[in-house]
């Protein structure tokens, strides 16, 4: 309608007096009346939130260089004198990089209310989800606002990439001299542990004029982010000579039982529906830094009687192809080696569980691995996985709506820009129908260690910066309290597809402070209160500690590898092939085992209500207020088996660390309890409760 107005007006009309200059008025006043009322009824009969919102300027002065503004909040705590090393050499290519934008302050609180209506039932805006294309259109930065940072980040010597469909991001790339010239500040080479990392020295500077629209810049400086799961060694399972049937439940002569949790046995537990509810018609996108192999699904599939179909894959156009994935292991002694640098196969592990887990939980369901290498050179990459979440969320359309996050990174590590920046990508993708799952973390409040390392005496509390935000569910682990008594819970051998679970198992939070030889390890539940993002309206009831920040994680799931999860692999001498009676496999664990089983689950979910459901946290505490619908199985001190509880000594009643010698000296975590917990978040689900009672009274 603009558009003809601006035409009707620039549109060349001769004058006239008199008589006929009086007619011609009098139409042009009828005409425009009648345009008036039209644009107004147009206007009126759209939903209030999903009307286009006034476009506003806040670049409103000139861009000068010369006259600059500090962006705090984007330098990391890591990034200091002693871990300096030297200056990145000027000439080495930066990609990947973004200027995250701010919007006008009435743009973001339509946006606030359009997010707050599309979960409100009786809102006329409920469930109208948006593309990333009409997110940018209805609460983007403007184009003049966009074009002007634009322009001047080519007025620098940088190359501007493209603007992201929100228009909340605007991508760039250039040498890291030039990059530090045009946002004054050096970008070091830093040591951290046995990691070499880029960071910029100082508070990146914008010219004053950008300051209302400018966030942060993304990209200066580098996080790796770990695949949040550990494995077993392979395990070797022999099979009757008639029907194969590993021993899912295995009780060799000489020792006690081993419990492996098989598709049917997570069922059981959890109470899985067996019904035409398989995921049909929804998908759910993964993000990884690698291809999986499929022979290991196919075999996975012959032996669990599940079948779902191979995950197609996606390479970003932003990010780098990962290539075939690895295949072969050769194992001499305690030794593997791989056709893949051990980085590359951890991720591949990674994947192919993310894959085996929602492929079982949502056979129905299709599956699509984003899946890209890190891009660039030495400590100055660019994650993979950032590159994948972007593209997940911001591609128009949108490859699916969930979205399954199986790695971790502390948030004292990200620092506050990158915890915002994600919040805000989670936003959109909220906005848009995706239910985003995110693994809380395996190393229990000290999120920033890496799994592998001996727990040291400086650990710090930090949560996962990937599922700080709100609009993010973020899922944790629990581990069954079953050691006591485990043949109340467990048949002494296998049916049908390797069921040996009763029924379902009491919970506590999953923690396993001792590795195989007695050692100790980081191995819990990630959780606590993040840092920088504020509580959710809707993150309220028992056990909700107050409104310190957001707390995580929300939702929780069996995790640790001593009843880990039936897992093909052949890279690492797991491959599930039958040789001679026998075969191996992997007993899987970890928050990111829990993750992809939340995304399968909501495949049920977005099946059963006939829609996507976008960001489940509201509904989720909403059905935790009321334990008589059964939707929740809640996690406390009781039914963790223990009869008292230390909340400094790490066990299966709270998330804590232990020291470097032993259980004490780490640091204090959170206790279980009624109600909602930072170990467990609102606990485990039974999943044909949370179906059937979704779409009715709490």
């Amino acid at each position: 309608m603009k558009k003809n107005r601006r035409n009707l007006a620039l549109h060349p009309h001769r004058q006239s007096t008199g008589a006929s200059a009086s007619g011609s008025n009098r139409l042009r006043l009828f005409c425009a009346l009648i345009l008036s009322l039209g644009v107004a009824a147009f206007a009126s009969a759209q939903p209030p939130s999903l009307a286009p919102t006034a476009e506003r300027n806040l670049v409103t002065a000139q861009v000068d260089s010369a006259r600059r503004h500090s962006l705090s909040g984007n330098r990391v705590a890591w990034a200091s004198a002693q871990n300096d090393r030297a200056a990145v050499a000027n000439d080495l290519p930066l990609r990947n990089l973004s200027v995250i934008l701010n919007r006008t302050a009435e743009r973001e609180q339509a946006f606030q209310q359009l997010l707050r209506d599309q979960q409100d039932s009786a809102s006329p805006n409920y469930h109208r989800w948006l593309t990333p294309v009409e997110v940018g259109e209805r609460f983007g930065v403007s184009q003049h606002d966009t074009d002007a940072i634009a322009a001047w980040l080519s007025s620098q010597g940088l190359h501007v990439d493209g603007i992201a469909n929100s228009r909340t991001r605007i991508a760039f790339s250039g040498t890291a001299g030039t990059v530090a010239t045009t946002f004054a500040t050096p970008l070091h080479n830093y040591t951290v542990g046995n990691e070499t990392r880029m960071a910029n020295v100082g508070d990146p500077q914008i010219p004053a004029a950008l300051a209302a629209v400018v966030q942060s810049v993304a990209g200066l400086h580098t996080v790796k982010y770990r695949p949040a799961h550990r494995m077993t060694p392979p395990q070797q399972a022999q099979v009757t000579p008639s029907v194969i049937q590993p021993a899912a439940t295995y009780c060799p002569q000489s020792g006690a039982c081993s419990y492996y949790v098989f598709p049917t046995d997570f069922a059981r537990i959890y109470d899985l529906p067996t019904s035409s509810i398989n995921g049909s018609g929804q998908s759910i996108a993964i993000v990884s830094r690698t291809r999986v192999y499929d022979t290991d699904d196919t075999n996975f599939m012959s032996l669990s009687g599940v079948s779902f179909s191979a995950p197609t894959v996606i390479v970003p156009p932003a990010g780098t192809d990962p290539g075939p994935p690895a295949t072969t292991c050769t194992t001499s002694g305690s030794t593997n080696t791989c056709d893949k640098p051990s980085d590359a196969v951890a991720d591949q592990s990674e994947a192919t569980l993310d894959v085996q887990r929602a492929g079982s939980i949502a056979p129905g369901a299709t599956l699509k691995l984003i899946a890209s290498m890190d891009t660039g050179s030495g400590a100055s990459k660019a994650d993979g996985i950032v590159i994948g979440i972007e593209y997940a969320i911001d591609t128009n359309p949108v490859p699916a709506q969930i979205l399954s996050i199986s790695f971790s990174s502390c948030e004292s590590v990200n620092g506050a820009s990158n915890s915002i920046g994600f919040d805000q990508l989670y936003q959109q993708a909220a906005a848009e129908g995706i239910s985003v799952f995110v693994a809380s973390g395996d190393g229990g409040v000290a999120g920033c260690e890496a799994l592998d390392a001996t727990p040291s005496t400086t650990q710090v509390v930090s949560t996962n910066t990937l599922c700080a935000s709100g609009y993010v569910t973020c899922v944790g682990g629990t581990e069954f309290a079953d050691a006591a008594n485990p043949s109340a819970y467990w048949a002494a051998s296998n049916s049908t597809n390797f069921l040996s679970a009763l029924g379902y198992i009491p919970e506590g939070a999953w923690n396993d402070p001792l590795n195989g030889s007695g050692g100790t390890q980081f191995a819990a539940s990630g959780g606590g209160v993040s840092a920088y993002i504020a509580t959710p309206p809707w993150q309220t009831g028992t056990g909700v500690p107050g409104n310190q920040g957001r707390y995580t994680p929300d939702v929780s799931f069996g995790a640790s590898t001593r009843e880990g999860y039936f897992t093909c692999f052949a890279a690492q001498a797991a491959s599930c092939v039958v040789t001679a009676g026998k075969f191996s496999f992997f007993g899987s664990g970890g928050t990111s085992a829990s993750t992809p089983s939340m995304a399968g689950i909501a495949a049920l979910l977005n099946q059963k209500t006939g829609a996507a459901q976008g960001n489940l946290n509201p509904r989720l505490y909403a059905l935790a207020a009321n334990p008589a619908n059964g939707v929740f199985h809640d996690v406390t001190v009781s039914s963790s088996g223990m009869s008292g509880c230390a909340v400094s000594i790490p066990s299966l009643c709270n998330n804590a660390t232990p020291g470097p010698s032993g259980l004490s000296g780490g640091l204090q975590g959170f206790l279980v309890g009624t109600g909602y917990d930072e170990a467990t978040g609102l606990g485990s689900i039974d999943i044909a409760n949370l179906l059937n009672r979704w779409s009715g009274e709490v």
